[in-house]
């Protein structure tokens, strides 16, 4: 069985890129696995990032994953 790494920003590209692998691999056996990686927008200072805007994020990525 393979594992496949989906690595994703929630973009247009990555979506279309994950649709892409699951076609490329339908006959296959395999488990993907959907990454999200994220960063600090640049014009945020490290005043800005508290654990509750954190958790924000953390939220907003989990509804985004359970969507796909």
């Amino acid at each position: 069985m393979k594992s496949i790494l989906l690595p994703t920003d929630f973009s247009d590209n990555a979506l279309s890129a994950i649709q892409y692998a699951i076609k490329l691999y339908a006959q296959e056996n395999c488990t993907f696995y959907i990454f999200h990686a994220w960063s600090f927008p640049t014009d945020s200072n490290r005043a800005t990032i508290t654990s509750h805007y954190v958790q924000e994020m953390k939220e907003a990525s989990e509804k985004k994953v359970d969507y796909l």
